[in-house]
C-alpha cells in the first residue's frame, strides 16, 4: 500500500464570507493561474503524471487574513 502524507483538516478555518470572497476572486482570476510544479532532485519541474494542479501566487488582500488565521492556530 502507498504511504500517505500526514495532513491536518481544520473546519471553519475561514469564515463563510471570506471563503466566498476568495472563491469569487479565484474565479475572476482563473486566466492568471499557471501549472504548479514539484521539486525533485534539487530542481523544479512540472510532473503531470503525478500531479495536475494550478496555482495563483497573488493572494491580493486575502493574504494577511489567511496568514492571521494560520498564526492563530
Amino acid at each position: 500500500m502507498a504511504k500517505l502524507f500526514p495532513f491536518l483538516q481544520i473546519h471553519d478555518f475561514l469564515s463563510d464570507k471570506l471563503s466566498k470572497e476568495i472563491l469569487d476572486y479565484a474565479e475572476a482570476r482563473q486566466a492568471d493561474f499557471s501549472p504548479s510544479t514539484t521539486s525533485s532532485g534539487g530542481g523544479m519541474a512540472m510532473v503531470t503524471n503525478q500531479r495536475i494542479s494550478m496555482t495563483l501566487k497573488d493572494l491580493a488582500e486575502f493574504g494577511p487574513a489567511i496568514r492571521e488565521n494560520i498564526l492563530a492556530i
